[in-house]
Order: C-alpha cells, then sequence, then structure tokens
C-alpha cells in the first residue's frame, strides 16, 4: 500500500571495551566538535535522528496534551515543524536524501498510520483499524521502509513488513511473538527484535535479514532489544548486561552497562550509560577504541540519540517534576574553514568554498557545504569568504 494522503555464527563474548577506572565519571568533548542545544520545552522534546547533511528529525510534544506530538525538521539552523494538527505523531526517522517517515494516531478512530514524508508532501504507507496498530517506522538510503504491525490488545503479537518502493512484504516468520523495532542499512538489510511478551520472564532475541534469508544474531543473553546496523552488516544491540556488537560471525561486548546503541558506518556507536543518579549520552570512536562522555549532568537525563559518520552525535535529555524542562543537543563540528578536516586551511578548502558558493538567503540542505558556513547564518556567502580568507593557511 503507497497513497497520497492529500496532504502537502559463533558467540565470542571477550570483556567490554571499558575505559580506565574512573574515567566514566568526566565529560569529554572530541577535539574539534562542539554542543549546542537546538530545542528546549517544557513538554517532552524526543527522539531525535540526524543525517550525513547535518539534518535532525524528532517529535515535540506541543502542549499539556500528550496526544499533541509534532515532527520538526532541524537543517544547519533552521527549525521547521511539518506537522500542525493534533494527533499523536513519534518516532520520526530520516535518510540521506531528507526523506522522513513517523508514526501516526488518528483519534477518532484509532486508525494507526505510517507517513512518508517526500519532497515537502506526506504519503501514506501503510495504515489499520481500531484493532491493530502499526509502530517504529525506519527508512533508508535506499527509500525503503520497515515498521511493525499487530494486534492492539493483549500481548502485541505482530510482522515486520518491509516497503521497498514498490510492494509491501513480511520479512519477519509467522509465529506467535512481537517483531518490531527494525534498523535498516543502506544495503537492503533489516535487524528487529523478536519478543515473546507474554512470557515470564519475557524473553527477545535479534533478527537479522540479508538477501532474503533470516538468521538470530547469536547471544548468550535473553533480552535483548534496541537493534542498530550499519554498512559494513554490523550489528549492535543491547540487553540484559550491555551492548554487544555482532560482526563476521561473532558477538564481542562492548560496555557492561548501557542501552539504546547508534551505529554509523565507520563502526562508531552512540549509546546512553547510566550514572550515579541519571543516565548519560555515550560515544564509542571505532578508530582509536575510545569512549567519550559528552555530558556532565548530575540532574538530567540524556539519553536515546543518533550519530551520523561525520560524528556529529544528537541526543535529548529531560529534568522530571518539578521543573521539567526537555530538549535535544547537538554535538557538531566546529567550523574553521577546514572543509576537508585534514588539519590545514589551504587550496583544497578553497576549491571545495568556490563550489559551495550561494546567494545570501537560507539555503535548505547544504550538507557537507554546511561546514563553510562560518557564520551559521544558513548560507555560503561574501561573509564566509571573509572569514575563510582571515584563515587561511596557503597552499
Amino acid at each position: 500500500m503507497f497513497r497520497h494522503s492529500g496532504c502537502h555464527v559463533v558467540v565470542a563474548l571477550a570483556a567490554a571495551l571499558a575505559p580506565p577506572a574512573g574515567v566514566w565519571a568526566q565529560a569529554e568533548i572530541p577535539e574539534g566538535y562542539e554542543v549546542i542545544e537546538i530545542a528546549r520545552s517544557p513538554w517532552y522534546v524526543r527522539y531525535p535522528r540526524i543525517n550525513n547533511c547535518g539534518q535532525i528529525v524528532f517529535d515535540w510534544q506541543y502542549g499539556p496534551d500528550g496526544n499533541d506530538r509534532e515532527i520538526f525538521l532541524y537543517d544547519n539552523g533552521g527549525l521547521v515543524r511539518l506537522t500542525d494538527n493534533d494527533v499523536y505523531e513519534v518516532g520520526a526517522w530520516i535518510n540521506e536524501a531528507g526523506d522522513i517517515v513517523w508514526s501516526r494516531e488518528t483519534l477518532p478512530p484509532n486508525q494507526d498510520q505510517i507517513i512518508l514524508w517526500r519532497d515537502s508532501r506526506e504519503w501514506i504507507v501503510d495504515e489499520c483499524g481500531p484493532d491493530e496498530m502499526t509502530i517504529t517506522p525506519r527508512i533508508n538510503d535506499l527509500g525503503w521502509v520497515a515498521w511493525g504491525r499487530g494486534s492492539q490488545y493483549g500481548c502485541f503479537i505482530g510482522d515486520l513488513l518491509l516497503w521497498d518502493g514498490v510492494r509491501t512484504r513480511r520479512i519477519s516468520e509467522r509465529n506467535d511473538r512481537e517483531d518490531y523495532t527494525p534498523a535498516m542499512n543502506g544495503l537492503g538489510d533489516v535487524a528487529w527484535v523478536r519478543m515473546d511478551a507474554c512470557a515470564i520472564p519475557w524473553t527477545s532475541d535479534i533478527r537479522f535479514w540479508s538477501e532474503g534469508k533470516r538468521m538470530t544474531m547469536p547471544s548468550a543473553r535473553i533480552q535483548l532489544h534496541g537493534p542498530t546496523t550499519n554498512d559494513r552488516r554490523q550489528v549492535a544491540w543491547d540487553g540484559d548486561g550491555g551492548i554487544e556488537i555482532w560482526e563476521d560471525g561473532r558477538t564481542r561486548l562492548l560496555t557492561d552497562s548501557g542501552g539504546v546503541p547508534h551505529l554509523n558506518n565507520l563502526g562508531d556507536v552512540q549509546f546512553w550509560r547510566p550514572g550515579q543518579y541519571n543516565i548519560q549520552c555515550w560515544l564509542y570512536r571505532a578508530e582509536d577504541q575510545r569512549f567519550f562522555r559528552l555530558v556532565d549532568d548530575p540532574l538530567a537525563q540524556h539519553s536515546s540519540g543518533d550519530v551520523n559518520d561525520w560524528r556529529e552525535v544528537v541526543w535529548h535529555w529531560g529534568y522530571g517534576p518539578p521543573e521539567r524542562r526537555h530538549g535535544v543537543m547537538f554535538l557538531r563540528r566546529v567550523r574553521t574553514g577546514d572543509s576537508q578536516f585534514d588539519g590545514a586551511i589551504n587550496a583544497g578548502d578553497y576549491r571545495d568554498f568556490a563550489d559551495c558558493m550561494t546567494a545570501p538567503g537560507r539555503v535548505d540542505r547544504l550538507c557537507d557545504c554546511r561546514f563553510l558556513d562560518l557564520d551559521y547564518d544558513g548560507d555560503v556567502d561574501l561573509g564566509d569568504f571573509a572569514r575563510f580568507q582571515n584563515a587561511f593557511q596557503g597552499p
């Protein structure tokens, strides 16, 4: 179903790569990066996702009514509200082309929908009636969409569906399990959770679908969730006892605690890890096996987010009552004029500047050219060139 809505295998559990004692308690920002806040509200602002163009999507509770949640897009300093209604919309995801998917629940008649935002228009990928629900959509760089669909009541029993731009098919097995929370890479692979929600205690495993074949990720743990995958065909997830990563048929333990990992195509992982009284946002950098605690906040919860291939990270944070504050943080690259990030501002960067030059005025999707928007005003113009000249170091 795709309709225009009419709107504009070996288990190797080695020791975790834990940093030295005491490091967990200190915040450390990677060199060449800075942290800014891009949204703040007394109501929930959650689940930010980022692509390699630096575009960030998230949902925002727009007032005291918990059923009124809207989808927002942040693009190089500009914040755009994509939806404007009084229904529940959550779980936005964005790909490299700027296509976005999310879940929508209309009231009445309790009709769930999977929405695709493409070329500034809404499309309905799937919808179901009051006895079923659609959850956790994801989109990859091929434009494929995956999501869970199942029963509304009792123990959730459902299927994992995949739309490849032409047809929708079920890629999970027919069973009495809950198949949900997909993750996709640019190769068309899908990882997801298969859970027996009615069991006491509940159990789950991570499934992986690649080139038409299904397999179960090897793990010694029995309560797994939050899978993520990348174009290297790595798969990571969290469970009872930390974060695991599977690659080339082997599973290893990355951390002995923490959750909701997100992989980029470099093998870096953004995740949260519990502190003394809260949870904090972390980045594992695969290149040198370093861990960075990105925030040192003893009061707020800094949790689920995402990381792109520029190692830029987004996450949401929140204070509970009585303060009730929430927001989205962004670890972004510092803009110095070094567009190639090779430590020099030279002729190579000059050529990049010439290719990126725009007229004055905000430009959507500057993508890699955003690193030459040195005054952060949404364009690459003569004002940025003046700054670039002052920073230029030679050939």
